[in-house]
């Protein structure tokens, strides 16, 4: 995780409080953004970039080796890995409403088989 020592205005990331926020880059480098102090203490990534990543990567299976250590914030707590997995579990068909709805049927499509392209 790279996070500056510039103090933004704004909303965390990852637990969307407001304060003491800096510019973040965790374990996606693509995502630039805002994170508080508690979030950055505990490594935390954004919910929604993990599901995304996951979903895109093949599923919580395929992910568990390069994911297992991360951890989300899940009011009222930060969790790592078994309830990231939950989370996915729960979210998998919005996920998928939002792949289809942007990137068209076929991807979805794709993502609903478990044949997705590996992307990093």
């Amino acid at each position: 995780m790279s996070v500056s020592n510039e103090v933004l205005p704004g909303k965390c990331i990852v637990c969307f409080s407001r304060g003491n926020l800096r510019r973040y880059a965790g374990h996606f480098r693509w995502l630039t953004a805002s994170i508080c102090s508690t979030c950055e203490a505990e490594y935390a990534e954004p919910l929604g970039a993990v599901l995304l990543w996951i979903a895109v990567n093949g599923g919580p299976d395929a992910c568990a080796d390069v994911a297992g250590d991360w951890v989300i914030y899940n009011p009222p707590d930060y969790v790592g890995w078994e309830a990231i997995r939950r989370v996915y579990t729960q979210e998998i068909d919005g996920i998928l409403s939002l792949i289809e709805s942007e990137l068209g049927h076929e991807y979805a499509q794709a993502f609903r088989s478990g044949r997705p392209s590996r992307i990093n």
